[in-house]
């Protein structure tokens, strides 16, 4: 036990003498043979089970070692420390610059360290644990909101396909009477049988900027067709409600005698071919605009009402078409000239 203490207290001399032993390393030995040096101290520390006590007493292994470099006994020890202290450093550094390399994390080596590092990854599971709660209380939540959604719409699409619901019909006429979230429906041109030319197109008629009607194919090629037909679509990007009650149209009609004058209403799919038609289906004597004194234009607009029907509402997802078929025009007979054209429609609905 003393000769172990001996050593240890040998080696902090020889830490404490750390520059000057360096330089006197550096003066008697070259670069390889302190690499050597090195190497057989650090084997034979190893091979020692790093017992310090036993590398200091085996001075006639240290000697055999430094035999070739005339060293004497009392400065055989101190070469043996600062040989492994020093091959004990550069070995650390080198693992150290091998793991930044590979982008590893150095490790602390202490048992103060691991535990700080088990706390840390501790307390970071923690918050993990807790922000997968929140979130999964999140997404129960918003499962329970959406089978609600869900519940309301089922109810609504059977309110639709139901002639029972008197409490609906009643808060539309209510709602009619007070004008009471009567809103423009946003809608989106789909088809016709065709038009007289570009110029003419019925796009015309639900874009506000563009002033020039609508005109249909000519009356010749019509001599063959009971009425034209125009079909429209809603608009999901731009409309605010996904189901209207419609409850009127607007319409700014044509001033010669091609404008139109009777025309019925349908809502419907046209995948499926389906359509409903609104009361009264035709809707008739629709007058010819009339020239605007304070805007020196044909900018009059006709409004139609539409009787209210809990069987028929708009909706985005099964009935999102409306169809306006046109009957009869202001007398045009003219086999040149388009036989309907009118300026702008508007349509009208109660939105829930």
């Amino acid at each position: 036990m003393e000769e172990h203490k001996n050593a240890v207290n040998l080696e902090k001399k020889v830490n404490e003498l750390d520059e000057e032993i360096q330089g006197w390393m550096d003066k008697n030995f070259s670069n390889d043979e302190k690499e050597k040096l090195k190497v057989k101290f650090y084997q034979y520390h190893v091979n020692s089970k790093n017992d310090f006590g036993r590398l200091l007493e085996d001075t006639d292994k240290i000697e055999d070692i430094c035999k070739h470099a005339n060293l004497d006994a009392s400065n055989s020890r101190k070469l043996c420390l600062k040989s492994f202290h020093i091959y004990k450093k550069i070995n650390n550094n080198n693992k150290n610059e091998n793991k930044k390399e590979k982008g590893e994390k150095e490790l602390p080596t202490n048992e103060k360290n691991i535990d700080d590092l088990r706390k840390i990854i501790h307390d970071l599971q923690k918050k993990i644990d807790e922000k997968t709660n929140e979130l999964h209380e999140t997404t129960k939540e918003h499962h329970r909101l959406q089978e609600k959604i869900n519940s309301l719409k089922e109810s609504i699409s059977k309110m639709n396909n139901e002639n029972t619901n008197g409490d609906l019909i009643k808060l539309l006429s209510r709602s009619l009477s007070l004008n009471d979230n009567n809103t423009k429906i946003a809608l989106k041109y789909h088809s016709c049988l065709g038009y007289f030319s570009e110029d003419y197109h019925p796009r015309n008629l639900i874009q506000s900027h563009i002033n020039r009607p609508y005109k249909s194919k000519i009356v010749s090629e019509m001599k063959n067709e009971n009425y034209d037909s125009l079909v429209f679509k809603m608009d999901d990007e731009n409309n605010k409600f996904d189901y209207y009650c419609l409850t009127y149209f607007k319409i700014s009609n044509h001033y010669r005698n091609m404008g139109v004058k009777s025309v019925g209403i349908e809502i419907g799919n046209v995948e499926t071919n389906q359509w409903f038609k609104l009361c009264p289906f035709v809707m008739d004597n629709i007058h010819l605009n009339k020239w605007n004194q304070k805007t020196n234009k044909y900018d009059q607009w006709e409004t139609l009402k539409i009787s209210i029907d809990s069987k028929l509402i708009l909706n985005k997802h099964n009935r999102k078409f409306i169809k306006l078929l046109l009957f009869d025009n202001h007398g045009c007979k003219s086999s040149d000239d388009s036989k309907f054209s009118f300026y702008k429609l508007e349509m009208y609905g109660i939105g829930y």
